[in-house]
């Protein structure tokens, strides 16, 4: 699992804990305060919610690029092995410096 998905399960974990404690006894998460309130402790919750669904949604989009990456060298990977089974002797190599340059089209007017 993904390091983010973990973090946002953690924090949705606390910020239930805190919303449950705070509804009941609103004094013990919010004791820095001299009158706290159940509209206060829900306000932290809601913003503590929307952090925590941001980081599971940053977690499950970056594994995704991970797997789709991952899927793309499995791909290349097959495609080498497939064309080094049709002609043992050749070696892949990079493609040359003029096959990879972009042609500017200024320099080819003149």
């Amino acid at each position: 699992m993904n390091d983010l998905i973990q973090l946002s399960f953690n924090l949705g974990f606390f910020t239930l804990a805190l919303i449950i404690i705070g509804l009941i006894k609103p004094k013990l998460p919010l004791f820095f305060l001299e009158k706290p309130t159940r509209l206060g402790i829900i306000m932290v919750g809601m913003v503590m919610l929307m952090i925590t669904i941001t980081l599971y949604g940053e977690g499950t989009k970056k594994l995704q690029q991970e797997q789709e990456e991952a899927h793309r060298r499995a791909e290349r990977a097959a495609q080498l092995t497939a064309k080094t089974r049709q002609d043992p002797n050749e070696i892949p190599s990079a493609p040359s410096k003029r096959q990879t340059e972009s042609i500017d089209p200024l320099q080819a007017t003149r």
